[in-house]
């Protein structure tokens, strides 16, 4: 029944229902704490999930406390060098580059890497997903040359394990795009801006968020660089997907007047 619950919660959580994903994982952790010995790896699991959930909600600081909790464990049952711990140390390090603690998450989002090279092997996605942690942590705290490297590698390995049409290859060109953009590499910046619109295109429905989200990067491309008519262009595009999909009062399509307006 708690495995039941945990995966009820998994669910709710992907779908972004987090009001019922945190009653199901609190009623699989209730149970597994009266079935199991408390330092079991199900309950570490546990509190990690319920971690997930806190953090997506906003409530970073017991988001943290539930993280802590299942890192304790999994480091006493499993181990220092087991994935999960490295999950766990990737999941502290978002926590902490959301309350802006820089140094604190780089140091968690290290771990991790080093964590999931060593059990992993250097091509998994796993590692992908943390050299991208740290790519992004990097160009946040300013080190943008640095976080372009990173990105880079993430964009190594799920380019060879997905393919080039896959999502995340996506994702990955418009973060590469966004901070050559800060750096004042507009070219380069739109054609990685470019190439994530293609692959969205071809992946996703017309009306889909994150083809507005690619119009207004390249907008804000194009006004960067004093290219008014053709940001305009891109701005216009983007809002008319976000006032279709989101609807009038939602902050993205408040983002896009506001970028028309200037």
């Amino acid at each position: 029944v708690a495995d039941n619950y945990n995966n009820l919660g998994v669910t709710c959580y992907f779908k972004r229902e987090y009001d019922e994903a945190l009653r199901y994982h609190e009623k699989s952790l209730g149970i597994r704490l009266k079935m199991l010995e408390p330092e079991h790896p199900d309950i570490a699991q546990s509190y990690g999930n319920l971690g997930l959930v806190h953090g997506s909600m906003g409530d970073n600081n017991k988001a943290i406390e539930y993280h802590r909790k299942s890192l304790a464990i999994q480091m006493k049952m499993l181990g220092p060098r087991h994935p999960a711990v490295a999950s766990s140390y990737r999941n502290l390090g978002e926590l902490y580059d959301t309350r802006g603690e820089d140094a604190r998450a780089l140091d968690y989002f290290e771990k991790a890497l080093a964590i999931s090279v060593e059990a992993l092997g250097p091509k998994h996605p796993e590692v992908a997903q943390n050299y991208e942690c740290l790519g992004m942590a990097h160009d946040r705290d300013g080190a943008h040359e640095k976080a372009i490297s990173y990105l880079g590698e993430s964009l190594k390995i799920i380019l060879k394990t997905f393919g080039p049409e896959h999502l995340r290859v996506a994702r990955c060109y418009n973060k590469i795009g966004s901070i050559h953009q800060t750096l004042g590499d507009y070219p380069k910046a739109l054609q990685y801006h470019g190439k994530t619109l293609a692959i969205f295109r071809e992946r996703l429905s017309p009306q889909h968020p994150d083809i507005a989200m690619c119009y207004n990067d390249i907008g804000a491309t194009h006004h960067s660089n004093s290219e008014f008519n053709k940001a305009i262009e891109f701005f216009w595009k983007s809002l008319a997907i976000r006032l279709e999909t989101l609807g009038p009062d939602h902050p993205e399509v408040a983002q896009s007047y506001n970028n028309l307006g200037a």
